[in-house]
């Protein structure tokens, strides 16, 4: 099996999944003129996809062909670095909101919370390829000062003391300022933003009890435990993003 036959599979049911109110699986076998068990073989990487269905599913779904073929580069990068997706994604969140002085570390980690859990409810797929864990006022990205630690070590993450009002606060600087995220879908690259929208201006008090409330950090019930990120299909209206 190849690296892009299997990532190849993997948008095909990222696609599926997204557009499940429009087709069916049944429905998107039939189009292709073939059965629900060989979309499955497609859709795990383990038969590939032929050029007339390639065109078929483009169709469906309303998206470019090359979505269907830009995966290989992707996936070997993946590949060679696990963090890629996650340090891309956090670099550009910190050029995005390197103007606003509230963004520190606490802000930053539940931008990056609800980044990864609003992917993985949308998509059923994680984007940021890490996990979080329960800490007692906030969810925190697994690792996140060892990975903070190989960023600064690699000139690409700079870490200052910054005056915030009557005190002092941790923020990260990217070191970088031309971060590529083309790669990601549209789509996805607005979520991400939509994120920064809604948060970047909130103090920490007010988005670590907003955090708080989400199924995912609330149904999980030991401290330092990671977070199943399959929590986020039983949230409330008030958190769920699948009718955004």
């Amino acid at each position: 099996m190849s690296v892009t036959q299997k990532a190849i599979g993997k948008r095909v049911k990222e696609l599926r999944i997204k557009n499940w109110e429009k087709y069916s699986q049944e429905e998107i076998a039939k189009i292709l003129e073939i059965n629900r068990v060989t979309l499955s073989l497609i859709e795990n990487g383990e038969r590939a996809l032929k050029e007339i269905e390639i065109q078929k599913l483009s169709e469906i779904f309303e998206v470019d062909v090359n979505e269907f073929k830009m995966t290989s580069k992707i996936e070997s990068i993946k590949k060679s670095d696990d963090l890629y997706n996650f340090k891309n994604i956090l670099l550009y969140i910190l050029n995005e909101v390197e103007e606003k002085k509230n963004v520190w570390k606490t802000v930053l980690y539940k931008l990056l919370y609800f980044i990864e859990f609003n992917h993985f409810e949308t998509y059923w797929d994680t984007l940021l390829w890490i996990d979080f864990i329960k800490w007692p006022k906030w969810p925190v990205p697994y690792n996140a000062h060892k990975i903070f630690d190989m960023m600064k070590e690699r000139n690409q993450l700079e870490e200052r003391v910054c005056d915030f009002g009557w005190y002092n606060q941790y923020r990260l600087f990217a070191k970088l300022e031309d971060i590529d995220i083309s790669y990601l879908w549209k789509d996805k690259i607005k979520l991400i933003n939509n994120v920064i929208d809604k948060f970047w201006d909130w103090t920490a008090t007010k988005i670590s009890e907003y955090s708080h409330w989400d199924m995912p950090y609330r149904a999980t019930e030991k401290i330092g435990a990671i977070i199943p990120k399959e929590l986020v299909f039983y949230r409330s209206a008030a958190y769920s993003v699948s009718k955004e």
